[in-house]
């Protein structure tokens, strides 16, 4: 046991000199141990090779042993589109950057995006993908609404149809529209029950009709209004 410790101090003694050694004779340890190469890996398209090498450009400055590595994670993790990132030293000169982005379902109010958990994130509007379903409604409410957005989806798919915008109005309305430009008001109770009995009737009161409703009003406890496009 006791000789154990005493390797281990030793050890200890030989990292705390070489340490050191590196912090005292920094520019020669730069020389000596230069980043010859970095290894990008992951899912990332969503982020410019040129931002990601400006980013990493003053870190493989500083050199194999002194590169901070714990700031450019966090720096690489403060990307918009970035998931996560991970960073770490390959030998002999190589440094390993892992990075993995947010997986966008939706925009909110056409100004942010959202993840399949409900996050809600800002990267630049040239960025978006496109065709994503818009949610309309406040922020705080982001994962509630993309909550509603699949169970409606999963409804509409028995049909044939596929849903392009879920709204939650401020007052606390919610409407459905389809990708035939039908706008589905449902109010503010049992909105998933009206939906489901749009649905049920689609195929029968909509299908055959020779024109086009605009909008379909379901808040009515056993029937609906409907606004047909002149």
């Amino acid at each position: 046991m006791k000789r154990k410790y005493q390797l281990t101090l030793i050890f200890l003694c030989i990292l705390s000199a070489a340490a050191w050694f590196l912090y005292e004779n920094s520019a020669r340890a730069k020389e000596c141990f230069p980043i010859k190469q970095v290894i990008i890996e992951g899912v990332y398209w969503q982020v410019p090779q040129e931002d990601l090498e400006a980013i990493i450009a003053p870190y493989v400055k500083q050199g194999y042993f002194l590169a901070n590595l714990f700031s450019l994670q966090r720096t690489l993790h403060n990307i918009a589109w970035i998931e996560t990132a991970s960073v770490s030293r390959q030998w002999p000169g190589s440094i390993v950057v892992s990075l993995l982005q947010k997986n966008a379902v939706a925009t909110l109010n056409n100004q942010i995006l959202v993840t399949e958990s409900g996050e809600i994130f800002s990267p630049p509007s040239n960025s978006f993908p496109p065709d994503l379903p818009v949610l309309l409604g406040p922020k705080e409410k982001a994962k509630e609404i993309l909550n509603k957005y699949q169970v409606f989806t999963s409804a509409a798919d028995s049909v044939n149809l596929s849903v392009t915008q879920v709204e939650l109005s401020a007052e606390g309305n919610w409407s459905v529209k389809l990708n035939n430009k039908i706008v589905v008001m449902l109010g503010d109770e049992d909105i998933l029950a009206k939906f489901k009995r749009f649905t049920k009737v689609y195929e029968q009161v909509f299908v055959p009709q020779h024109r086009e409703p605009s909008y379909v009003d379901m808040r009515y406890s056993h029937g609906m209004a409907v606004n047909w496009k002149s």
